[in-house]
């Protein structure tokens, strides 16, 4: 009947109980391990902060009352520091008050139990929370394989090597510049690194090639940013994310490609990614021609201005540029 979500064996999988009454902890975990699942007990919030550290949980239960640190400043914690951000958090508590629901929702809490715990929701509710972090694991992990497959095409080729991390300081450097927030400036970070990804399904003499494309040779060049959505759209990315990636050779006028966006119609986030892109590779070497100078690269994004480039951005790129 509670069947394990992901071929993981019960066992597998460690349950955090945190509570300063031993009785408490004592009725959870022998519900838990009578399910077969492997539970870790703390008897203070100090304890329990330790075993995070220097273990990797599953799932973590806390009681409210405990006397060091009280369950939702605990879950807090949890949420706030990074290697535990995504870890699953049950509040357990005798109150049923409606406020305190509201606080440990507030707390960042996935879920809220009440006293006396029942043995069926307690295990339905922890099955269905495993599932979840097993899947947010499962996502996080294909995320770190395109990141390192991204960075292992670049690195192969020596004219491009490094092209994405540098694109990525550029670009949130202009978002930075123009007030965007820090999550969106991480998010055309992440774009930068993932915005050629499309390329290797390019023909390789095609990319090397020192001459001008023909017509034949610059249309399978115009796919790769609609086979870099191929490959990441199954990993549930952020929306702006992938249409940053996908828009990020449209031009201001409308020339551009793949869909032909004008104007305030591309995204923002492609529209300065377009600006870091074109800029690095202006700068680096490249088959078919030297670096250009600074001075050069920037005089090309100003004459670009309301053609291919958002005029605004360009003179924001500019001056990061020329400070």
């Amino acid at each position: 009947m509670f069947g394990d979500p992901d071929n993981r064996m019960m066992t597998d999988y460690k349950i955090l109980i945190v509570d300063d009454k031993p009785q408490d902890v004592r009725a959870i975990k022998d519900l838990l391990e009578s399910a077969g699942y492997h539970v870790v007990p703390a008897y203070s919030g100090k304890q329990a902060l330790k075993l995070m550290a220097k273990d990797k949980l599953d799932l973590a239960i806390l009681g409210i009352g405990i006397s060091d640190i009280d369950g939702w400043t605990l879950c807090r914690r949890i949420k706030s520091e990074e290697e535990t951000s995504l870890l699953p958090v049950i509040i357990v508590t005798s109150l049923t008050r409606l406020t305190d629901k509201i606080h440990s929702i507030e707390a960042g809490a996935d879920d809220f139990l009440t006293k006396p715990v029942n043995k069926y929701e307690l295990l339905a509710r922890v099955r269905s929370l495993l599932h979840m972090k097993s899947l947010t694991d499962q996502l996080i992990s294909a995320r770190r394989v395109i990141d390192s497959l991204a960075m292992a095409i670049e690195e192969k080729d020596p004219y491009t090597s490094g092209h994405s991390l540098r694109v990525g300081e550029y670009a949130a450097q202009l978002a930075r510049a123009i007030g965007l927030s820090t999550e969106d400036q991480e998010m055309v970070r992440k774009a930068a690194i993932l915005h050629d990804l499309g390329m290797i399904g390019v023909e390789k003499q095609i990319i090397h090639k020192p001459g001008t494309l023909n017509k034949t040779e610059f249309a399978e060049i115009k796919q790769h940013p609609i086979k870099s959505l191929e490959i990441l759209e199954p990993l549930d990315l952020p929306r702006p994310l992938l249409r940053t990636i996908r828009h990020h050779h449209e031009w201001w006028n409308g020339h551009g490609y793949p869909d032909g966006l004008a104007a305030d119609q591309i995204p923002l986030g492609a529209r300065i990614l377009s600006i870091a892109d074109a800029f690095d590779a202006m700068t680096s070497q490249r088959p078919f021609r030297a670096a250009m100078g600074v001075t050069k690269a920037l005089n090309r994004l100003e004459d670009g201005m309301n053609r291919q480039w958002d005029s605004e951005l360009v003179v924001e790129f500019i001056k990061i540029q020329t400070q």
